[in-house]
């Protein structure tokens, strides 16, 4: 029996299936997690006049988890008001799936959000205002059997919205807007969920990884009206990171329903390299673990069964370039504060403004201090004094 356990030991005595699904349920409120879940809570109650949120973060880092706990605590908040009316949906949340043709749609995208509002005849909305015709004698409806569009499809969202009473919408793998139809922009796609946004008073908030960033301050106009939460890792070079890090391990490690102990975190820097620091990586490769283990009667988890479902390093490479490209995006630096203050014409030691420039960003000239004609420059005389020419 194992030390130290997080489990009901009765469920040693479970079929495996249960105890799978235990441990798959089972999620760590680490500090990253609570505080990104925090973040989201706050702007959703007190948006400010925003209405587009982006939650951004490295793949696996936990992002899906941080979505259901949202939906979870809003609905707990709600559950009252709920009960009382059956009718009244105060979250929605849905993950976009990857399109196969590569593009993103619009129609797939309209259909799966009224299925998560429970609409009913999805593939039968029909625009009746477009098909109202006019004649001599009076008005009919001309009913076709053509196929639904994107626009009527988007009225019966915006329906739905409406009469759901829906206050939040999450937008889970969101990245998935960046693969546009022929012809679009980013800038369209972000402006057909803002225009939905405004049209129905519903907060969007779009959870992605780092392949969002496209999203990210396209205008002015769009930069201020969108928040950005950025949802980190946990990072190599802090030691009070690597500890938390460490700590999730352990945790989890004293949930999964074997009989021993496996001892894991004598190999934490191995995890910790095939993960990058992600919480989510790690939670699934645990579990892919623990499911071997369960179906082939191992009483624990050793290096080797943890070294085959480990991710290869090219894949932990790719993920960790990924993740440091992002994060020097997201985050302020130095160097991004004196590119502002260059384009501003702003001194950084003073303050005062000592260039000017143009609208992509470039010098054209410094400001000189204008001087009368005839007025001598100020310098310093040379010193002693030139003997006469003879």
């Amino acid at each position: 029996m194992t030390k130290n356990s997080g489990f009901p030991i009765c469920l040693l005595e479970q079929p495996i299936e249960n105890r799978a699904k235990y441990f798959h349920e089972f999620t760590v409120a680490h500090p990253l997690l609570v505080k990104s879940t925090k973040q989201v809570l706050d702007t959703i109650k007190n948006p400010e006049g925003y209405s587009i949120f982006m939650v951004i973060g490295p793949t696996g880092v936990g992002k899906t988890t941080l979505r259901k706990k949202v939906e979870k605590i809003v609905i707990q908040e709600m559950l009252s008001e709920m009960e009382n009316d059956k009718s009244f949906i105060p979250i929605v949340g849905m993950e976009i799936v990857s399109p196969d043709s590569g593009k993103f749609s619009w129609i797939d995208y309209y259909k799966r959000a009224l299925q998560e509002l429970n609409e009913p005849m999805i593939d039968k909305k029909i625009d009746y205002d477009q098909l109202f015709l006019k004649s001599n004698f009076k008005s009919k409806y001309a009913l076709t059997s053509k196929k639904t569009t994107a626009m009527e499809l988007r009225k019966s969202l915006e329906s739905a919205f409406h009469y759901r009473r829906t206050v939040t919408f999450l937008i889970d793998e969101a990245q998935h807007f960046t693969k546009m139809a022929s012809g679009r922009r980013y800038q369209d796609q972000l402006d057909t969920i803002k225009s939905l946004s405004n049209m129905t008073n519903v907060i969007h908030v779009l959870i992605g990884t780092y392949e969002l960033l496209p999203f990210v301050n396209l205008s002015g106009q769009l930069s201020r009206r969108t928040i950005d939460i950025h949802f980190p890792r946990y990072k190599a070079d802090s030691n009070d990171d690597l500890y938390i890090f460490n700590s999730v391990l352990k945790t989890f490690e004293s949930h999964m329903p074997l009989e021993k102990e496996s001892n894991l975190i004598k190999y934490w820097d191995f995890i910790y390299e095939r993960t990058i620091g992600c919480v989510g990586i790690l939670k699934n490769w645990l579990e892919r673990c623990l499911n071997e283990a369960l179906h082939e009667g191992y009483k624990s988890i050793d290096f080797e069964l943890l070294k085959k479902h480990s991710l290869s390093l090219s894949k932990a490479e790719k993920m960790a370039i990924e993740a440091i490209e992002g994060e020097s995006t997201l985050e302020d630096n130095e160097e991004k504060k004196i590119n502002l203050h260059k384009i501003l014409g702003i001194n950084s030691s003073n303050g005062e403004k000592t260039t000017n420039i143009d609208k992509c960003g470039k010098s054209v000239g410094k400001n000189k201090k204008k001087h009368n004609v005839g007025q001598r420059k100020p310098m310093r005389d040379e010193v002693g004094q030139l003997e006469k020419a003879k």
